[in-house]
């Protein structure tokens, strides 16, 4: 669901006489997606890629570009974004990523893996002329010492190619319900009370809020497809449940005893299929900027529908 620019394809290439060509197919390349309804996401620390040896991108920007060209790179690449690193990225510094034998961890390059890795469509954008200009670029992740995931990134660096593209790549809402459309039609193991959305009609929409309520809902989906024969947790399933439900920075964690009996009543919640019974649903995912929580039922199991029955502020407010 998401494109991605690679700033990695600078990579000292480009002469100045090249430069304005390539920035121009650049804009051309974002401005398709646009159409389409699909922003170009960008890497922050992208405008302090180097062009030459010692040749800052913004200052080659400065250098090269007509005003017109400078002021609508700028403009994206240093202030509009948007910046997927903005968005609750899907890989972190301590997850190890490599390209041709070279780390690539924090690029837009090992988001854009990861994030193919997560069954998220995504797909990253080449300048060219560039090393770059071929499909799928491999990308190992190494999950642990012993395990290793080749993961290939869809690549593209020319309009016909985003043509073909684009159309897997869902356009990102534009409103609470068409965040709640998405999901629902999105994510096969998990399952939705009625109105578990009904809750965000009460805030102004924000694309933000949005990718990481689909991306909490990406991982219990995942981590819910991760089922032995015998109805015991694959390996592929521990290592989710270690990584985002245990720890201080976990994505998921349980209500608090002191919540759960103050507020007893707005987390109870019926579930379809126990009529006349209502279920405590503390465990909830976070956005704490807003804050938002995302309540679901728990344990999860394999013998049990996973539902998300609240998406919302925080509950739990004192």
């Amino acid at each position: 669901m998401s494109l991605l620019f690679n700033e990695l394809s600078f990579h000292n290439q480009l002469t100045h006489d090249q430069f304005p060509t390539a920035i121009e197919t650049l804009m051309k390349l974002r401005q398709k997606a646009k159409n389409h309804g699909v922003e170009l996401m960008c890497n922050r620390l992208a405008k302090s890629v180097k062009i030459g040896a010692s040749l800052p991108l913004e200052q080659a920007v400065n250098k090269w570009l007509s005003r017109d060209q400078r002021n609508a790179f700028l403009q994206w690449i240093t202030k509009v974004g948007p910046y997927w690193d903005d968005y609750n990225a899907t890989h972190t510094s301590n997850d190890f990523l490599t390209f041709q034998g070279e780390v690539v961890t924090e690029t837009s390059l090992a988001e854009s893996a990861m994030q193919c890795f997560h069954n998220q469509a995504s797909a990253l954008v080449s300048i060219t002329p560039s090393t770059w200009n071929y499909s799928p670029l491999p990308v190992l992740y190494f999950a642990d010492d012993n395990v290793q995931e080749e993961i290939n990134v869809e690549n593209v660096w020319e309009v016909s190619q985003l043509e073909k593209v684009v159309p897997k790549l869902v356009p990102d809402p534009k409103s609470w319900t068409e965040v709640e459309q998405q999901v629902r039609s999105k994510f096969l193991y998990v399952s939705f009370t009625d109105g578990c959305f009904k809750h965000l009609a009460k805030r102004p929409f924000q694309i933000r809020v949005a990718k990481r309520i689909e991306m909490l809902i990406g991982v219990l989906d995942e981590i819910n497809s991760c089922w032995a024969p015998d109805g015991s947790r694959t390996a592929d399933g521990n290592e989710l449940y270690m990584k985002h439900f245990t720890g201080e920075n976990a994505l998921f964690s349980d209500s608090s005893d002191s919540e759960k009996s103050t507020f007893k009543d707005q987390l109870t919640f019926e579930i379809p299929g126990k009529e006349g019974s209502k279920v405590m649903c503390g465990w909830h995912g976070k956005e704490r900027s807003v804050p938002l929580r995302l309540h679901f039922t728990w344990p999860i199991s394999a013998a049990e529908d996973l539902f998300v029955v609240y998406v919302g502020e925080k509950i739990t407010k004192r």
